[in-house]
């Protein structure tokens, strides 16, 4: 009896954990900082710069193991994932880098896409946000945090791609959000609470998270 009361409170705390919004975009937020980090190591361990690509798609299959399902990772689309890759000819982009099996097995480090409806964040032009949502990204000092106003949620200055250098800094300050949308129109409606990936030093490349806490209309550092 003892241990099946025991296997159903764990049940119920595996179903609550994967029903729970602000999970979902916790997993995926703790995967791209994780990934962020990976690029910058096998920036370092190859002596070349790795490209870190924002890809869109409406596609569900991204994948380096073939040309044709890499190839889907940059399918028309909303913001839902990124490829990470050695960028050979240095265009700011992994989708030409997957023209055979032997090009993708040495040049692509690593595709994902996001799953559970989890997003880049997607804010409209007016302001105030809509309840529950980011109006700024997170600051870095010295410079002010960053309007997110008709902006999708990633404040690199390229916008689509961050690279991480050989010598372990990287290309640009920034962050990238991901959330959760309510479901329908408009996608500012937020469910839970929106987590960032935050580089915020290009001389050490270092990574780090932050959490929104609607209810102090700011951010936190995890």
């Amino acid at each position: 009896m003892v241990v099946l009361v025991i296997v159903g409170i764990l049940a119920i705390g595996v179903v609550f954990m994967f029903a729970d919004p602000t999970a979902k975009v916790k997993a995926a937020a703790f995967e791209m900082r994780g990934d962020f980090n990976l690029a910058r190591a096998e920036a370092v361990s190859r002596n070349d710069n790795i490209l870190i690509q924002f890809v869109d798609t409406a596609k569900e299959t991204c994948s380096k193991e073939t040309p044709a399902l890499f190839t889907d990772c940059f399918g028309g689309g909303s913001f839902q994932g990124y490829a990470i890759c050695f960028d050979e000819n240095a265009d700011n982009a992994c989708s030409d880098e997957g023209a055979s099996a032997a090009d993708l097995e040495d040049k692509i480090i690593k595709t994902v896409l996001f799953r559970d409806r989890v997003r880049y964040y997607k804010f409209g032009a007016t302001l105030p946000a809509s309840p529950g949502g980011p109006q700024t990204a997170p600051a870095i000092p010295p410079d002010p945090a960053v309007s997110l106003a008709n902006n999708d949620g990633i404040t690199f200055s390229a916008g689509s791609y961050l690279y991480m250098n050989s010598n372990g800094t990287s290309s640009d300050t920034g962050s990238v959000i991901v959330y959760l949308p309510k479901g329908g129109a408009p996608l500012t409606n937020v469910r839970g609470r929106p987590y960032a990936v935050v580089v915020d030093s290009t001389s050490t490349g270092r990574v780090r998270l932050e959490r929104w806490r609607p209810e102090n209309n700011d951010w936190d550092r995890k």
